[in-house]
């Protein structure tokens, strides 16, 4: 659950004992803003960079 305090019960909330918490746990009726953010590059495709992969395993080989 998310809790959102006011500016002013940022300190009684980091102070309070554990019984004391829920006197906190009511509903929020400030402003709420989101705002969008741009998405970080992608990585590039496997098909558009040289691909180095290992050796196939030697079946045969694999117990002596």
């Amino acid at each position: 659950m998310v809790l959102i305090l006011e500016e002013t019960d940022y300190d009684a909330w980091l102070a309070c004992a554990v019984e004391d918490a829920r006197m906190f746990f009511k509903q929020y009726h400030g402003p709420l803003e989101a705002f969008a953010s741009r998405l970080p590059p992608r990585a590039p495709s496997s098909s558009s960079v040289r691909t180095i992969r290992p050796p196939s395993p030697q079946i045969d080989d694999l117990f002596g």
